[in-house]
This record gives C-alpha cells, sequence and structure tokens, in this order.
C-alpha cells in the first residue's frame, strides 16, 4: 500500500489540521461537513472523493469534547460499515487525563472513549502528546502517541533570541518532555514540585527558592487549559529573577481569560502547536509528525485491536 491509496478526512473540529496534514503528506482529502439545528441536533455529509480502501479520520477532542467525540464514531462507523479501513489522527486527545478511577467510583472516561473506538470499527488511532502514556497499554484499541516537544524546541530556538535559557516542567510528570526539550535546545531543566486536588482541581506549587539570575525560562507543558499551572509558574519564575518568560505547551485550549491571565502572570510569550484549531497562539504546525503513523498504515504493520497493546514512538 503506498500513501495514494489512503484518504484522509478532515471531521468538524479539525479541518485545517487535516488540510495540512494532506499537503504535507501528499495525501488526497476528503471532509466531513456539519450542518447544526436550532434544537443542537446536527447532520455530517463526507464530501469528497473516497476510493481508497483505508482513511485517516482527522478529529481532536476539544472543546466541546462530547459533540466532537460524537462526531468521530458517527464518521468512523458509517465509513467502518462501508467497507473502510478506518484510522484516526487525533490532534488533541481530550479525555486523555481522565485515565484513573480516582476517587473511587469516578469513570475512567479515557478508556470509555475507547471502548466506543473499538465498536465503531476502528484499527488504529495515533494522538500527539497524549497527557499520560502510563496508560497506553491498556487502551483498547492500538494507540500511538506523538511526541512534539523536539518540534516546538526548534521553533522556540529559531524564533527567539535565548539569554542562557532553562527549561522548567510545572510538575514531575512532564519532566521527559522538558529533558527533550532540554536536549534540543542544548541546556538544563528544573522540574517544580505540584499538586493537584483531584476533587477540586485546585493546584500546589512549591517555590523552588532558586535564583535564576536574569536566565530566560521556558516553561514546557503538554496543555494549558485555565492556565493555573502556568500561572503559579510563571509567578515563581518571576519572583525568583527569571529574564524572559516563554510559555510553550502542545495543546492550547485556553479557556475564558487565560491567556490574559498567564501575560499578567509575567509571560513574554506564549507559544502553542495547532492541536487546538483558532487559538491565536497557535504558532508550531505539528501535522508533518504523523508520517511514522503514515508509514505504519501503509505497510499494514497495524497490530489488530487487543486488550493489550503498546506502542511508542521515539
Amino acid at each position: 500500500m503506498d500513501n495514494g491509496e489512503i484518504t484522509v478526512i478532515g471531521g468538524p473540529a479539525s479541518p485545517e489540521f487535516a488540510r495540512l496534514l494532506a499537503k504535507n503528506l501528499s495525501l488526497p482529502l476528503a471532509e466531513g461537513n456539519v450542518t447544526y439545528f436550532p434544537d443542537d441536533e446536527w447532520k455530517i455529509r463526507i464530501t469528497g472523493d473516497i476510493r481508497t480502501k483505508s482513511v485517516l479520520l482527522v478529529q481532536s477532542l476539544h472543546p466541546p469534547a462530547d459533540r466532537h467525540g460524537m462526531q468521530l464514531y458517527m464518521m468512523a462507523k458509517d465509513l467502518a460499515l462501508k467497507g473502510r479501513d478506518v484510522h484516526v489522527a487525533m490532534p488533541y486527545f481530550g479525555f486523555s487525563r481522565q485515565d484513573k478511577e480516582l476517587p473511587p467510583g469516578e469513570i475512567a472516561s479515557f478508556f470509555r472513549i475507547g471502548n466506543l473506538l473499538l465498536d465503531s470499527g476502528v484499527k488504529s488511532v495515533a494522538a500527539v502528546d497524549i497527557h499520560s502514556t502510563t496508560s497506553l497499554d491498556a487502551f483498547p484499541v492500538p494507540l500511538y502517541n506523538i511526541p512534539a516537544a523536539q518540534l516546538l524546541a526548534k521553533h522556540i530556538a529559531d524564533s527567539c533570541k535565548l539569554q542562557n535559557p532553562v527549561i522548567v516542567s510545572p510538575d514531575e510528570g512532564g519532566k521527559q518532555r522538558a529533558a527533550a526539550f532540554a536536549t534540543t535546545l542544548g541546556t538544563d531543566h528544573i522540574v517544580f514540585n505540584k499538586a493537584r486536588d483531584r476533587v477540586t482541581n485546585d493546584i500546589k506549587m512549591e517555590d523552588p527558592a532558586a535564583n535564576f539570575n536574569g536566565r530566560d525560562a521556558i516553561v514546557v507543558d503538554d496543555m494549558i487549559a485555565r492556565g493555573s499551572t502556568a500561572i503559579r509558574a510563571t509567578e515563581i519564575l518571576r519572583k525568583n529573577n527569571a529574564g524572559k518568560i516563554i510559555v510553550v505547551c502542545t495543546h492550547g485550549l485556553f479557556l475564558g481569560d487565560a491567556l490574559e491571565k498567564i501575560r499578567s502572570a509575567g509571560a513574554d510569550q506564549i507559544v502553542a502547536a495547532n492541536t487546538v484549531e483558532g487559538r491565536p497562539s497557535n504558532a508550531v504546525d505539528v501535522s508533518a509528525l504523523f508520517a511514522p503513523y503514515l508509514k505504519k498504515i501503509s505497510s499494514e504493520k497495524i497490530q489488530e485491536a487487543t486488550p493489550r497493546f503498546s506502542k511508542y514512538f521515539s
């Protein structure tokens, strides 16, 4: 199978990302066009020439996540019933933070999304910077995590004049991401100690009592929603004499006035990838990162869905 035997289909949540992916990877493109009704119902019509056996359905699960998730399910199910091999490119995998039953009785929505995808007939999924890679083994369909740290770091290196930079991870969970970022920039990194209340979602972040002595600081995270973590990290860095402060994330949800609050806390620049469409800080196109996944599909090396599956791109 070669690239010409795969058609990209852009879902309603990610039409621009799908266009970029199709262009960057030289694939034909079709579109899932949605019509909304006054009672909040909607319908989707897939338009374009789909003669290929395999399709790459592109859809992020950003807000409204439930609507975008149901659109993904309906498109995938319909295509599978029509005999297509359906693979999913998910720039942003909403619900991926919900991979544990904490507290007891809380639904692990990450896996229930997987059950929907399995039921729809999806053969495999690839997502950019899934929040936690520790749960990939138990996902119901083959799931590939595509890291974006190196591409984001290269953008910062090429576009920003940095003075003795230091990479900052707001918590222990982002340590590997910060390390990859630091390696690309040839510098060091530091990890702040953060705790989040699983019930109230409030965060506490310890001041490391470090003096950054004018060093430019780059705060790196996988996603920013309300901005609480980025705001607190920026405040700590400003308090401890950091120079320029750049906040970088893969998934920039930036709900409400999050962008304004992060800037007010002292951030000089905010940079995100284009996994969540329509955000003003989207500066880095990560669609080409799906090329290894495409090769996996093209070579027909995607494994069959099993209860236990693990695959990572390095």
